[in-house]
């Protein structure tokens, strides 16, 4: 008591000289309250209503108990009252909230007023957004303040108020304006006061939005009663934090934000996937994704834009390659997917899933090779469902293509300069005929490299890097590999028996270039990364 009322600065106040009559809880009295309450009372920006509940235990001069009669009402501090119970000489008092507490302790005298010690907490009448800020929903309630509805939810009611928890929100990127308005009235139901109890499996509740809430109760013998909350777009979110009365409400705390029928871009908007949400929009995919459906989209986070190796292009044929690929037809849950189940997206690829059996974690292999872990499974929407993914899915791409995405610019960019018998040499490697392996130079190896020769010296110097057929990393050997150019590469493998095997190419010069990354799988072949440009024998250099 005496901490709550220093943060509340009305410590000095009860030191003046009164008198006063304190009702004060025992420390094990604030214990009683609901858990956090006490430590959200002490936050700064709750320090009003500390202050009234702390003035809600005071009365203006000096009562002792024999003072007080049975059905006696008092006048605090504060501006409400409290109502006297007296039988066989013990003393109750009744609060705003309908609580009776005990006296357990009465008639401490101090020089200025006189102390009665209760066992609980009293609480004057409380609206569903001061005990929404008192419980530590802080965020809806700035939500609601936002939205214009503070003095709505502070009115008569009664209301049953489904209310989502600070980090439910974390996730979510509120809209605005009526949006806003619509998203927080499907929380609320007006004209009744729910308790848990008032609540029944199947019941459907129609909120003050328009839209409809599905109750679910599990009352199973051995086990406490679980309740559930079902949104329109079949998401299911626990109640746990059951009965927060307030004067005009019931607040029932959720584990998750219930969303009124909203389709896939903009529930994907209102989860923070604003990346792919503005590239669907550039692609012209927007109303796709609002059909009927149903489709699923594993949506990469816009972190995981972000770590792309190159930006993906802001419009045409390769953007929407990319998205569709993130695509499934139907509605496809997190429990439908098994370990190794081969996934056809609308873009025609496939994806591999993973299902780790001790976690139970998802992971997608695209047709890169490339893996994406399922960050946020089963998010619901009125046309299908989004998991949201930490990478971005590489589709079914061309040797040359793949290797511009993964960054390789200066080679990607050679391949379109250099051309065999008239054609681009990225023409060749992007013929879906012919399979070959690339041992693909970074940017940073070509800077090291110097001036590339021109002409055909150029085409020379790059078909080195080619091997017909597709040479995944597993079937290299040492020894000698032909190259599309004509001339040989020597392969030399480090394999210790503790450690990761070590794969080094000696040019037709004697120089060497150390593999870094393999089997990036391209649809017609595959690619090594090297950290040196190879030159065959007849190089000019």
């Amino acid at each position: 008591l005496v901490a709550a009322l220093e943060a509340a600065g009305l410590d000095e106040t009860l030191q003046g000289p009164g008198p006063y009559t304190v009702f004060a809880p025992a420390n094990q009295a604030f214990a009683g309250l609901p858990d956090g309450w006490v430590d959200n009372l002490l936050l700064p920006e709750n320090e009003d209503l500390l202050d009234r509940i702390l003035q809600y235990h005071v009365v203006s001069g000096e009562v002792l108990s024999t003072d007080l009669t049975d059905g006696q009402v008092i006048t605090t501090v504060e501006g409400t009252t409290l109502t006297v119970g007296v039988d066989a000489g013990n003393y109750t008092l009744t609060d705003g909230s309908g609580k009776v507490v005990g006296v357990v302790d009465a008639d401490i005298e101090a020089s200025n007023g006189v102390l009665h010690i209760i066992d609980d907490v009293l609480l004057p009448e409380l609206d569903a957004v001061e005990v929404a800020q008192i419980a530590g929903y802080g965020t809806l309630v700035a939500l609601v303040e936002e939205a214009g509805l503070t003095e709505t939810l502070q009115g008569e009611g009664p209301f049953t108020i489904f209310a989502p928890s600070d980090d439910a929100f974390d996730g979510i990127v509120a809209p605005e304006g009526d949006d806003l308005s619509g998203l927080l009235t499907y929380h609320v139901i007006a004209g009744e006061a729910l308790e848990s109890g008032d609540l029944t499996d199947g019941q459907v509740l129609t909120t003050v939005q328009g839209e409809e809430l599905t109750i679910g109760v599990d009352a199973p013998q051995d086990a406490p009663v679980t309740v559930t909350v079902t949104d329109s777009n079949g998401n299911v979110y626990e109640v746990v934090e059951p009965n927060l009365v307030a004067s005009n409400a019931v607040i029932h705390g959720i584990e998750g934000v219930l969303l009124p029928a909203s389709d896939i871009p903009t529930v994907a908007g209102l989860y923070g996937y604003s990346s792919l949400v503005n590239s669907v929009e550039a692609a012209g995919l927007t109303e796709t994704l609002q059909g009927d459906g149903p489709f699923t989209v594993f949506a990469p986070s816009n972190a995981a834009f972000e770590a792309t190796p190159t930006q993906l292009p802001s419009e045409g044929d390769l953007l929407s390659q990319f998205l569709t690929y993130h695509v499934v037809e139907g509605a496809v849950l997190s429990s439908d997917l098994t370990d190794g189940q081969e996934i056809t997206t609308i873009e025609g690829s496939i994806l591999t899933v993973g299902i780790n059996e001790e976690t139970g974690a998802v992971t997608l292999t695209d047709a890169a090779g490339n893996e994406a872990s399922v960050e946020a499974a089963d998010i619901q929407t009125s046309n299908g469902v989004i998991h949201g993914v930490d990478a971005v899915l590489v589709p079914s791409l061309s040797l040359p293509v793949l290797a511009s995405y993964n960054g390789f610019s200066t080679l990607a960019g050679a391949l379109e300069t250099a051309t065999f018998e008239g054609t681009p040499l990225s023409e060749i490697l992007a013929d879906e005929g012919s399979e070959y392996t690339v041992f693909a130079p970074t940017n940073e190896a070509f800077e090291a490299f110097g001036t590339l020769p021109e002409g055909d010296d150029l085409t020379r110097v790059l078909l080195y890097h080619v091997v017909d057929g597709t040479v995944l990393a597993a079937d290299l050997e040492e020894g000698d590999i032909d190259t599309v150019q004509g001339d040989f590469i020597t392969v030399s493998i480090d394999a210790p028996q503790d450690g990761i095997a070590t794969v080094t190419l000696t040019d037709g010069l004697g120089n060497t270039a150390t593999v870094t990354a393999v089997d990036i799988i391209a649809s017609n072949g595959v690619i090594h990364v090297i950290d040196g440009v190879i030159q065959p024998a007849t190089s000019p250099r």
